[in-house]
């Protein structure tokens, strides 16, 4: 018997075209542009994961988790100072993070 390795790829694409699906139906759904701007950042598509995170931070201006997505990507893709332009924004909405 032959065993397929687990893909976990296969499940992470299902899951950007749900979301992208989703996104298209209701484009105002913060939580929705936020997930799908995550698991582009965990890809490393930082383009669409910041289109993504923008908008969910655009939609939802007082929840803090979306300006420290923003500073992690911008981090992780070298821009630090934009980086903690987004990290000082998360912290003036919560400052216990």
């Amino acid at each position: 018997m032959v065993q397929k390795k687990f893909n976990p790829n296969v499940i992470i694409n299902c899951y950007l075209k749900v979301l992208e699906e989703s996104v298209k139906k209701d484009k105002d759904n913060a939580r929705a542009n936020a997930l799908l701007g995550t698991l582009y950042f965990q890809q490393k598509s930082y383009a669409r994961a910041q289109k993504y995170l923008l908008l969910a931070s655009r939609l939802e201006p007082l929840n803090f988790h979306w300006y420290k997505a923003l500073g992690d990507l911008f981090f992780d893709s070298g821009d630090i100072s934009e980086a903690l332009s987004y990290y000082s924004k998360a912290t003036e909405l919560e400052p216990k993070i």
